[in-house]
């Protein structure tokens, strides 16, 4: 059997096996990551499979981002996902990853026995050795350095057909969805969830610390733009942060960046519109984070329960723990002082898997829970709070209905608009299990 995967296509090609075979083997590996096969779906982990005489290509579609992230992903394609597919279908697999640039190019093959051959083109070798591909005779001789010329030489010695090389049409071919059913976290009794939807994953996820802020009409804008200069200052990069600017239907990527002494201005927000920042670029999608925003509608200040300020960000989880309990204290500061302005109607901090933006703000759980469209509803958020969190807002008017003592590992502190409940994990990204604190402050989203 040969087995190839190329990661910069997303395919697999095998040769020699049975279709039944692939779906099983493809099926108990995204099994061990918590993922099972979902009839009917349409979003999620999509993987095609493509016939072409003996072959059997899979495809694994871009959209794969929105369930995987950092996870199973990053394997796919990889060495992982070869020596996997090999040893469920006990036979030998060549494992090709082919990047543009040539450098960090790899072939590997994994023998029957679980040895393995690497070879990458950073090694000054001209040839790739027969042993390594598996095949008899001298090899397969490498006339350029760069990925082009290394896929066409693999292409050739390893009389691959040349489909293989570009992505497949995500309707072309049998496709299967997989999910991951995550746990569903407690929900208002007419909320409905199965436990596949992405943003159950995404409420579950730890990769993004989050935070989103909301004031009504009596806020004082320049006490809310001195709070979010404060974030941004404490982020930004030593080269500062691009800055987007719009207004209207015009937006501005300012030439100058950010820096660690700058400030949003108070008096530019008053004339309505935003301004975001981030370390990457406007127009990719997701935007890197570090993202920030603030955003100011004076049109509306004369609207009952209007909601004409709000503010927030999405930071990447450091993955090391000094500088996440330096995050962390930096956003429980910033917490504490915007949900202690006049005006503040709703501030959570939350870690979660997928990150946030002025495009879209929504919270996991707020999809989970069907109350998406009350974000921007005044009275509503003067009654409820928007999701639970490591720093979370629940206004006065639901005080009350919450039982006391609260939960342990949960500090109340009282602010103007209600009390701000802290959960006593020393960063988000260390919060457990949270369904005690989620039952308790079930009255606050109901």
């Amino acid at each position: 059997m040969l087995l190839v995967t190329h990661r910069s296509s997303h395919n697999v090609l095998l040769r020699g096996v049975s279709h039944g075979d692939v779906i099983a083997a493809v099926e108990r590996r995204l099994a061990q990551d918590g993922y099972v096969r979902v009839k009917g779906a349409t979003s999620g982990v999509r993987v095609s499979f493509h016939r072409d005489g003996e072959d059997i290509m899979l495809s694994l579609h871009p959209s794969m981002r929105d369930m995987l992230r950092a996870e199973s992903a990053s394997g796919w394609l990889e060495r992982e996902w070869a020596e996997h597919l090999a040893e469920a279908v006990d036979a030998s697999a060549v494992a090709i990853g082919v990047h543009e640039d040539g450098p960090g190019s790899h072939v590997t093959r994994f023998a029957a026995d679980g040895h393995q051959l690497g070879f990458t083109i950073e090694e000054e070798a001209t040839r790739i050795s027969a042993a390594i591909l598996g095949r008899p005779g001298k090899g397969v001789a490498l006339k350029g350095k760069d990925g082009e010329a290394f896929a066409a030489a693999l292409t050739k010695g390893l009389a691959l057909p040349k489909r293989w090389l570009h992505v497949w049409d995500p309707d072309e071919g049998e496709t299967f969805v997989f999910r991951r059913r995550a746990e569903i976290p407690v929900l208002p009794k007419r909320a409905k969830a199965t436990g596949f939807e992405p943003a159950a994953a995404a409420y579950r996820g730890r990769n993004y610390a989050v935070g989103t802020f909301a004031f009504g009409a009596e806020a004082d804008l320049e006490s809310v733009a001195n709070v979010m200069s404060e974030l941004v200052r404490a982020f930004a990069p030593p080269d500062g942060l691009r800055v987007q600017v719009t207004r209207g239907e015009k937006s501005e990527v300012l030439p100058s960046r950010f820096s660690r002494t700058a400030s949003i201005k108070a008096a530019q927000l008053a004339r309505g519109g935003s301004v975001e920042l981030t370390a990457g670029h406007f127009f990719h999608d997701p935007m890197a984070a570090p993202i920030f925003w603030i955003a100011n509608d004076p049109a509306v200040l004369d609207e009952q329960d209007a909601v004409p300020l709000h503010f927030g960000f999405a930071l990447t989880r450091p993955g090391a723990d000094a500088p996440e309990r330096a995050l962390a204290h930096a956003m429980s500061v910033i917490a504490e002082v915007a949900a202690g302005l006049e005006g503040c109607l709703s501030a959570v901090v939350a870690a979660q898997g997928t990150p946030i933006s002025l495009a879209d703000t929504t919270l996991p759980y707020e999809t989970l829970a069907g109350t998406v469209a009350k974000r921007e509803d005044g009275r509503w958020l003067r009654a409820h709070a928007r999701s639970p969190g490591w720093r979370t807002l629940i206004p006065r008017a639901k005080m009350k209905g919450l039982a006391r003592p609260p939960p342990d590992g949960v500090t109340l502190a009282r602010v103007p608009s209600g009390v701000l409940v802290q959960h006593d994990a020393p960063t988000p990204f260390a919060v457990g299990d949270t369904t005690d604190v989620e039952r308790w402050l079930l009255p606050a989203f109901g």
